[in-house]
């Protein structure tokens, strides 16, 4: 039974409706509560944190875009447009993935999402601080800090937010002549040779990008963790944590207590020296 309290593997549905039985049968099922916590980024992409509490089964729909799924804290099967999650004695899970389907630009970018509904559902977006905010549905509560975010702290079942980001001037061209044939021709040599190492760098540099635009949606105490764990190849201990950041105890808790339930971090506490690590999902992004 323990065993099947760790299972996070993709199986049939029927054979995880047959494990579920087994996995929930001590546990009575209850109503859901949903927090959705989405950050969007300057691309289009938007990366959804489900945090659900209660247990028994719910189902997730996706749209068939999402990648990089992870579900922590139950049993789970990715079907071609859901996710069926089962939780457990946990009584609580969290649902990751990310997908460029619930934004569009026309003249303006507009984020819209359908929610699970649920006993209660709520819903954030985050953002960076160089966007504005134009107009939300059903309106929102925007909290602007180094980020900026919108709240919804009432039950929802759909959310949509329409923004820009400020662009920076676009300095034109001063004509003098032909002489910029020359610098021109350079550059398009050096372009065709530097082809082929841009190509291999292409994937490594849209990861990056990915994590700098989930930075920016940090507070300064966040991000400070976060580029530490980066630096101490993705783990280190709370102590040594606290003493090199020079972040005080109670804000150091409450930063990593906003960055577990965005599940950038996890507190391992298997010993007495705590440690802190970033999760999976945000390592492999």
């Amino acid at each position: 039974m323990a065993s099947l309290g760790k299972a996070r593997q993709k199986i049939s549905k029927a054979a995880f409706l047959a494990i579920f039985g087994l996995f929930i049968c001590s546990t009575a099922a209850g109503a859901h509560t949903i927090e959705y916590y989405i950050i969007v980024e300057e691309n289009g992409n938007s990366v959804v944190v489900m945090t659900i509490k209660g247990s028994g089964l719910i189902n997730v729909p996706i749209d068939a875009a999402a990648e990089n799924i992870d579900v922590q804290g139950a049993l789970y099967s990715v079907n071609n447009d859901s996710i069926d999650v089962a939780i457990g004695s946990t009584r609580e899970a969290a649902v990751v993935y990310s997908t460029p389907s619930l934004t569009r630009k026309d003249a303006n970018w507009q984020f819209s999402m359908d929610l699970v509904d649920s006993e209660l559902t709520t819903a954030v977006i985050a953002i960076s601080s160089n966007a504005t905010i134009i107009e939300t549905q059903p309106k929102a509560f925007i909290d602007e800090h180094d980020f900026k975010e919108a709240k919804w702290t009432d039950n929802v079942t759909e959310i949509s937010m329409d923004y820009y980001f400020q662009s920076r001037p676009i300095i034109p061209p001063v004509n003098r002549g032909k002489w910029w044939l020359i610098p021109l021709g350079i550059l398009a040599v050096s372009g065709i040779a530097g082809g082929f190492i841009f190509m291999r760098k292409s994937r490594e540099d849209s990861k990056l990008k990915s994590k700098e635009n989930v930075l920016r949606t940090l507070s300064d105490n966040e991000r400070k963790i976060v580029e530490m764990l980066i630096g101490g190849k993705g783990q280190m201990k709370r102590s040594k944590l606290e003493r090199e950041s020079q972040i005080s105890k109670s804000s150091l808790a409450a930063a990593l207590k906003n960055l577990e339930r965005k599940k950038i971090v996890e507190l391992d506490k298997t010993y007495k020296t705590h440690s802190v690590k970033l999760t999976r999902w945000f390592d492999e992004m």
